[in-house]
């Protein structure tokens, strides 16, 4: 597809309303609607070569300041430019000082994405190649997309190859499976370019106008009739298969899993309860057996925030057997990268909604939004396993105890069986029977869907 062929099969049929510029451009700017809801785009038209290349960003940036003053979403399209003789060749361009320090070059390019996060959703999709400063602007973006011969990487080969005296082949430098299960810099590699319009077409659909706008209503349809009683394994130490828990308390086909190929022991995406939208994130024990990483913790913390600045609920499914230890994840920075999403599950003020479905180990409940971390609503399946530690470590650390520490260790393992106990104490709001689970979520979503910022988080002044 070349550039306006990508614009007309994402956008709405006779929506779209292209900036005019009388000069040869690089970018193809405007807006249109997407099932009906303005959204912009920035289009690198590869097959015009600009006028003048700092004249193009002028313009750029330029469009980009005005949706600070008439915000809608936005869609980057990321293809080689024109002006470039091949993509892993490093051009030598016209202006070059101006476009490295003028208020309206390259930076200022930067800048713009940077202070429009948050406030309207940004997608991105790529296309070819990118190199040095064309792939910055990708990360910014709250999601991207590329297809599978695309790639990206700060050096081009030609650099690498000089600078480093080490040839390598594109895909160990910055493919895109590379970015989708390595950097999680990307979320999902596409087949083709029609598949990378579509995710970020379904992207959208879950978000709202601007920050503080009220989230979509999606039509919906349910027919789930797995019980969830019989997902969910007795034995704690076996896999618990979240992927089709997910499914089963969704709506149908509305799951839209975020950077599913890069920490993929923490599920993280949007979903539809009843037509309302919501953030999901749960463990998947099948990988890793559910622990955080210092890379878990990292895709968790900047998922919760873009919830939260866009006041999406979040539906937290946990199945938290707690943090791996060791010396590697330890120089990993993993105390660093776990107390940053607690600081992120914290000061997120969208509304929170935990739920112990089997384990929650140790500091795995704080990393799941549940306990003193203030979430919304708290609860537990009779399932639940809610402990400082598992049964079978605290089993083999009571062999080195004297006899006050042994009956400590044996009463909280008996407790941590019992969410009744934990009910009884205040410690949770409610235990939640298996056929009313989606029921409760239901409930709960459906109060916070204006966009808002509402939480009932408070702070404690001692």
């Amino acid at each position: 597809m070349n550039a306006k062929e990508k614009i007309s099969y994402l956008f709405d049929k006779d929506s779209i309303n292209l900036e005019v510029c009388e000069s040869k451009s690089g970018f193809l700017l405007g807006f249109g609607t997407i099932e009906h809801r303005k959204t912009y785009f920035i289009v690198f038209n590869k097959d015009e070569k600009p006028s003048s290349l700092f004249s193009d960003f002028e313009r750029l940036n330029k469009f980009l300041k005005n949706i600070h003053v008439k915000p809608a979403p936005l869609v980057l399209m990321m293809d080689i430019p024109s002006s470039h003789q091949a993509a892993q060749k490093s051009p030598f361009p016209d202006d070059a000082e101006k476009l490295l320090a003028s208020e309206n070059g390259v930076g200022n390019w930067y800048y713009n994405h940077a202070t429009l996060s948050g406030k309207v959703p940004q997608t991105c999709v790529v296309f070819d190649k990118m190199g040095a400063a064309l792939t910055f602007p990708i990360a910014l973006c709250d999601t991207a997309t590329m297809i599978e011969s695309a790639g990206m990487s700060i050096g081009r080969l030609d650099v690498v190859s000089k600078i480093l005296h080490k040839d390598l082949e594109y895909d160990e430098l910055g493919g895109a499976r590379l970015h989708a299960e390595k950097s999680a810099s990307i979320d999902w590699v596409a087949h083709d370019e029609s598949s990378a319009l579509a995710y970020a077409k379904k992207y959208l659909s879950y978000l709202p106008e601007q920050s503080g706008k009220p989230l979509p209503q999606k039509e919906f349809t349910y027919s789930s009739s797995i019980p969830l009683e019989y997902m969910i394994p007795n034995n704690p130490l076996h896999t618990l298969d979240m992927d089709v828990i997910v499914d089963a308390l969704c709506d149908d086909n509305s799951f839209l899993e975020l950077k599913k190929s890069s920490a993929k022991e923490i599920i993280t995406g949007f979903a539809t309860f009843n037509g309302h939208v919501a953030g999901v994130m749960a463990n998947r024990s099948k990988e890793n057996s559910g622990i955080f990483f210092p890379h878990t913790s990292q895709k968790a913390s900047r998922f919760i925030s873009l919830c939260d600045a866009f006041g999406i609920p979040i539906v937290f499914l946990s199945d938290a057997p707690g943090f791996m230890v060791g010396g590697e994840v330890e120089s990993a920075g993993s105390i660093k990268s776990a107390a940053q999403l607690f600081s992120t599950i914290s000061n997120a003020t969208t509304a929170k909604y935990s739920i112990a479905m089997r384990r929650t180990y140790t500091a795995g409940l704080y990393a799941m939004g549940g306990g003193g971390l203030m979430p919304d609503r708290f609860v537990a399946l009779p399932s639940a396993i809610i402990s400082i530690y598992g049964e079978a470590v605290a089993k083999q650390l009571m062999q080195a105890s004297d006899d006050e520490q042994k009956e400590h260790a044996n009463k909280i393992i008996e407790s941590s069986h019992a969410p009744q106990h934990f009910l009884d104490m205040g410690l949770i709001d409610k235990i939640v029977k298996y056929d009313e689970l989606r029921d409760d979520i239901i409930s709960f979503v459906s109060k916070y869907q204006d966009g808002k910022r509402s939480s009932k988080r408070a702070i404690q002044i001692i």
